[in-house]
């Protein structure tokens, strides 16, 4: 049997359930449902290098992952400045 290496639980693949990008997803024995880790994975922002997570139930109506602040649990709002070359190139 797995082990999240996080939070230490017990979890499992199956052939089945896989990411888009064909990556196996580890799954919670009891439900064979996604894993949901209660240990929050902590990043720096690429743009300010402050601390940010993501959380399973924190997601835009595209269903992509927004980041919080690791220290206060609110949406990150990045304090680095964007110049119009910035949107320019990264939109």
């Amino acid at each position: 049997m797995t082990a999240c290496s996080k939070c230490r639980k017990s979890i499992t693949f199956h052939a089945s359930k896989r990411s888009r990008a064909g990556k196996y997803i580890p799954l919670d024995v009891a439900t064979m449902k996604p894993h949901e880790c209660i240990e929050r994975y902590v990043v720096e922002c690429r743009d300010c290098k402050s601390k940010i997570t993501f959380e399973n139930d924190f997601k835009n109506d595209n269903g992509k992952s927004i980041p919080i602040n690791a220290f206060d649990g609110l949406p990150h709002n990045c304090k680095k400045m964007k110049t119009g070359l910035d949107e320019f190139f990264w939109s």
